[in-house]
């Protein structure tokens, strides 16, 4: 009966050991993601423009030197990160990053891209073989975002065809200067 008292004794400080650790994990998390705020809140106080991120993808026919590129803002200033290039993910300070963010924020509220449905597809009776898929995604600093999808089928307007010459065009720069071309 003692032994049983002692195991139970064991196993009572075993779990206040551990409540007081996952307590003490939380609370690092919470300082983390506030610090993270924190920093965001005062780049984005101190930005032109309240876009905190920007995506676009797109896989089809012809091989591009990426397969998308995303755009964000990260401790303090802008980064590109090109995903998927023949040497593995690439991610560049962009010294005018301020202004892209500018232009794909004008691209999406000019093109209404903020209303995109979640997902475009063609009429499942449809057999596509060799079409193209794409995906766009944006974050706002004040809550609003996007996340649109599509296979075969875009929406109507020019703001993907808009959104991927700019990141594009940007993210093939970079890459380019990189490479000293």
């Amino acid at each position: 009966m003692e032994k049983a008292f002692k195991i139970i004794g064991i196993a009572l400080v075993l779990v206040m050991v551990v409540g007081v650790l996952s307590t003490q994990a939380r609370t690092k998390q919470k300082r983390r993601v506030a610090k993270k705020e924190k920093i965001i809140k005062k780049t984005v106080k101190n930005a032109s423009c309240a876009l905190l991120m920007v995506e676009y993808s797109y896989q089809g026919m012809m091989r591009e030197p990426f397969t998308s590129v995303r755009v964000e803002r990260e401790a303090g200033k802008v980064v590109l990160t090109a995903f998927g290039t023949m040497e593995g993910d690439k991610k560049f300070d962009v010294n005018d990053g301020e202004i892209l963010l500018q232009e794909a924020e004008k691209i999406i509220l000019e093109e209404k891209m903020l209303d995109y449905a979640a997902s475009y597809s063609l009429d499942s009776n449809i057999q596509v073989l060799d079409g193209s898929s794409w995906s766009f995604r944006a974050t706002f600093a004040d809550g609003r975002k996007v996340n649109s999808t599509g296979q075969n089928v875009s929406p109507e307007g020019k703001g993907l065809g808009k959104m991927r010459m700019l990141l594009y065009d940007k993210a093939e720069q970079l890459l380019n200067a990189k490479h000293g071309n």
